[in-house]
């Protein structure tokens, strides 16, 4: 049973057209939007890496000014020059907001009071 129309020819290749068109859309669509969420996504990851690496390095900058301003206090000087653990501690405790741990070492690197 062939199709004899001409009509009906003409209207099944046209249908078959439309349906490689629209897949043919389909696909490019598909194509440009994964390129364009993918470039959206690497230039939100650049911009959160920029301002973390902003955050880190005030953090960063805090801490030193702290080490240095505690680096520097006559009580912490004396109570390690005197190796006055319990003073240090006292000292130190002056500085203890906001910290979690600290640990004081000699120029050499080794840990005088954790």
């Amino acid at each position: 049973m062939g199709i004899k129309s001409l009509g009906v020819k003409v209207s099944l290749i046209v249908a078959v057209m439309i349906a490689i068109i629209i897949v043919v859309i389909i696909y490019i669509v598909s194509t440009q939007s994964s390129a364009l969420i993918l470039d959206l996504t690497a230039k939100e990851s650049a911009a959160a890496n920029v301002t973390l690496n902003k955050e880190m390095s005030r953090l960063q900058d805090n801490a030193l000014m702290r080490a240095n301003i505690i680096a520097y206090s006559n009580d912490v000087i004396d109570a390690i020059l005197n190796e006055d653990d319990d003073a240090l501690k006292y000292a130190l405790s002056h500085y203890d907001e906001g910290l979690d741990s600290a640990i004081i070492t000699d120029v050499e690197g080794n840990v005088i009071l954790r």
